[in-house]
């Protein structure tokens, strides 16, 4: 059980940096995406004309960057879901752990026991085979 919640934990591990990953690569795109839309910004000003085409092309990166925006929350929630649930796996780690030592403080108990009756039996048996000798 403690190997398995282990592994479970270097699993969770793993997707909570491919998760600190995606948040990292979500916000190089949201800054990628506002130098865009200003240097966008910057041509359509000088371009007479346009600005029906400007408008479409500035909803979309509007768009695309509230997507980011989304996914970039989204992931965020997801990174601290992971980062709860190791959290989680740790403690629940460290109880199978305490039960685990607490069942080998135990267990030594139980084998003294059954040494002590052990030899409580052998000298039962002496006796015995000391009285039937006598007789």
């Amino acid at each position: 059980a403690v190997l398995a919640a282990h592994q479970e934990k270097d699993k969770l591990q793993k997707s909570l940096d491919e998760a600190c990953a995606q948040v990292l690569s979500a916000e190089d795109a949201i800054e990628q995406k506002d130098k865009d839309m200003l240097d966008l910004e910057g041509r359509l000003a000088e371009a007479v004309g346009g600005i029906t085409e400007w408008k479409d092309k500035v909803a979309r990166k509007e768009q695309e960057l509230n997507a980011a925006r989304v996914q970039t929350e989204t992931l965020t929630t997801q990174l601290q879901d992971a980062q709860e649930n190791v959290v989680l796996k740790e403690g629940q780690i460290n109880d199978l752990l305490s039960q685990a030592t607490e069942l080998k403080v135990q267990q030594a108990a139980a084998e003294q026991k059954i040494q002590r009756l052990e030899r409580s039996m052998q000298g039962m048996h002496q006796d015995v085979l000391e009285l039937t000798k006598d007789r």
